[in-house]
């Protein structure tokens, strides 16, 4: 009589169905190994042994998986117990640290304190130019002292786009009360190295030097401050404007309060 579970081609014992997983036996080999797929599987123990006799010698060779093997989860990864599942295209993780908020009002009360800083200092700029310029017409007008000024070079000036001439810069020097200075002299006449040139400069400030043609054209005049004055004044519109806008404010929410209170 053949004991069960006996091959009945060789009469050799077939190996044990429940043995523990070796090493060597993996998911992979046990699609086409009989014991490794034993091993690998289990819970086949019992009901696959008793199936293995009824299947087909081809079908007992090939081998083949009681239950399919998912290799990537289709259920919806659940980051915590209670949170919402998660997808595969939303983020990973958030990231950690104190969340950024902008302050409208804040912003908008910044950029109207540069903008009231930039036009104060270009109008304080402007005002200093002016005066200083004026204080120099007078000065040439006033205590300016005939001097000869001597051409050592000149060189052209270009204008607009860089084709049409705007006239010539010469450099040269003069002597005044024994001492010698090298400037640039004043408009945009052309001359010749080495010529002589009558200038007007002062006593007080050798460094000032300019034309008699150009000092009897100008005039100190308040003209220079129209622009700084300009200036100004936009920033004092503008100042009054934020003053008066947050005393608005103020009253609408001192009324608010009120009228919350009074409820």
């Amino acid at each position: 009589m053949r004991r069960p579970h006996q091959n009945a081609q060789y009469d050799t014992p077939l190996p044990p169905v429940c043995s523990p997983p070796q090493k060597q036996c993996s998911q992979r080999v046990s699609a086409s190994s009989l014991l490794c797929f034993q091993r690998v599987n289990p819970h086949s123990c019992g009901q696959r042994a008793l199936d293995q006799d009824l299947e087909p010698k081809g079908e007992r060779e090939r081998g083949h998986y009681d239950l399919a093997i998912t290799t990537i989860s289709e259920e919806p990864e659940v980051s915590a117990v209670g949170a919402a599942p998660r997808t595969q295209d939303a983020p990973v993780s958030k990231l950690r640290g104190a969340s950024v908020s902008v302050d409208g009002r804040r912003a908008a009360q910044i950029v109207v304190g540069l903008i009231l800083a930039t036009l104060a200092v270009l109008g304080v700029v402007f005002v200093v130019v002016g005066i200083n310029k004026n204080e120099q017409i007078n000065e040439l007008r006033d205590h300016g002292v005939p001097v000869t000024y001597i051409v050592t070079k000149c060189l052209g000036l270009l204008g607009g786009s860089g084709s049409n001439g705007a006239g010539y810069s010469c450099q040269g020097g003069y002597t005044i009360d024994g001492r010698h200075f090298v400037e640039n002299l004043p408009g945009t006449s052309r001359y010749a190295p080495g010529d002589r040139v009558q200038a007007i400069s002062v006593r007080s400030d050798p460094t000032l030097l300019s034309t008699p043609a150009i000092v009897d054209s100008e005039r100190a005049s308040g003209n220079v401050f129209i622009l700084p004055g300009v200036l100004l004044g936009l920033g004092v519109l503008l100042g009054l404007a934020v003053l008066l806008g947050q005393r608005r404010r103020r009253d609408a929410k001192g009324t608010a309060d009120r009228q919350a209170g009074g409820v």
